[in-house]
């Protein structure tokens, strides 16, 4: 299934796309190919959980505890860093310049929304073998979306009706 995402939403952020989505992606090489740090994104932090429950694994008890670890504790949860790192990279990405930060505020919030099937018949069900399913938060096991904020939300038609625009100006 799918994320929904946005950056740099306050004045003061200098954080650009590309930047963000290198973050949930991982390294690609240097030091620690495949590697990523899911204490720098929640996005991270859900994937690994989802997994450490799916496979059972064990030894991972560091995983989502504080906002930074020693090198010993990360070097520990370098596996399955590189394991959040595969299975993000193997997620399409479908991406609109937005430059209005409020806009990408709306839209992220509507589509969120409008996605969610949480408490409601699905639209697109998630299928049987998606990760999600194995998530710690049941906002993401209930919405099928790599999403916990505005899964429970209706959709306010601002952001819709900016996407739509965005989409037909293409």
């Amino acid at each position: 299934m799918t994320r929904v995402g946005t950056h740099a939403l306050t004045a003061s952020s200098r954080t650009n796309l590309w930047g963000r989505l290198s973050q949930h992606r991982g390294s690609v090489g240097g030091a620690n190919p495949g590697g990523g740090n899911h204490r720098g994104t929640v996005f991270r932090r859900h994937v690994g959980s989802a997994i450490i429950t799916r496979d059972c694994r064990t030894g991972s008890d560091t995983w989502g505890q504080g906002s930074d670890a020693p090198r010993a504790v990360r070097d520990q949860e370098g596996e399955l860093e590189r394991a959040v790192s595969a299975h993000i990279r193997s997620m399409p990405l479908l991406w609109l310049p937005v430059e209005d930060r409020h806009d990408r505020a709306a839209i992220e919030r509507d589509l969120i929304a409008l996605l969610s099937n949480a408490d409601r018949t699905p639209i697109d069900p998630a299928s049987p073998a998606w990760l999600g399913h194995h998530a710690d938060a049941d906002a993401i096991r209930r919405s099928g979306l790599w999403n916990v904020h505005r899964v429970d939300r209706r959709a306010s038609g601002e952001g819709i009706g900016l996407f739509r625009s965005l989409v037909n100006d293409l």
